[in-house]
């Protein structure tokens, strides 16, 4: 394909609505549920599918060609009272089969989640641990966390997606303990420990 066409593929996609095919990515973690939606409609296999525990991997998306960088990268949501690894969230963009000038070329989009740290994909552990090293987790707050402009590499830079793919997150919150459950709790522990010197005591 020589360079007059393809400037005329570039203008006719560019007259396309950016909206056409614009796609939001939702995905829905519940306690020991998890719900994946495209554009607010729940899928499943052949559009997603679920491993083990709360862990799904969509189908690949094709993009308007762009000049976003290829390769892996992640987001990692952290509790609200620590800094471990809630959920983690990569996505993986590589380019299309159909080049079109330089590095303009239609993008394929692909979103990994994983909801427990145990059930990450090897390879993408390294990018994790990178992210939670260099203090760049996000704390979930249990709403629909928009993430799109929140994708990061192993050295901290963030990485766009394609303009037609935005994705967020829902995280089930753990519930933190009040005050008054934290003294009943240690109240409690306390007459278990008197009680069992106590009998201790008794039997000696």
């Amino acid at each position: 394909m020589n360079i007059l066409p393809r400037i005329a593929l570039v203008f006719m996609l560019l007259l396309v609505p950016c909206g056409a095919d614009a796609i939001q990515v939702t995905f829905l973690d519940g306690t020991e549920t998890l719900v994946v939606q495209f554009d607010g409609q729940t899928k499943g296999v052949p559009d997603v599918f679920f491993g083990v525990g709360e862990f799904a991997v969509t189908r690949p998306f094709a993009s308007f060609p762009s000049l976003v960088n290829t390769g892996t990268f992640g987001v990692a949501l952290t509790e609200r009272s620590s800094t471990a690894v809630s959920d983690f969230l990569a996505v993986t963009i590589g380019k299309a089969d159909v080049p079109i000038f330089g590095d303009i070329g239609f993008r394929t989009t692909f979103f990994t989640f994983s909801s427990d740290p145990t059930q990450t994909i090897p390879s993408l552990q390294p990018l994790q641990n990178a992210l939670l090293g260099l203090g760049l987790g996000i704390p979930e707050d249990g709403s629909v966390q928009n993430l799109t402009g929140s994708f990061r590499d192993a050295l901290g830079n963030v990485a766009a997606l394609p303009f037609d793919i935005s994705v967020s997150v829902q995280s089930d919150l753990e519930p933190i303990p009040e005050p008054a459950t934290l003294l009943l709790f240690g109240t409690t522990m306390v007459g278990l420990g008197i009680a069992t010197r106590w009998r201790r005591r008794r039997q000696s």
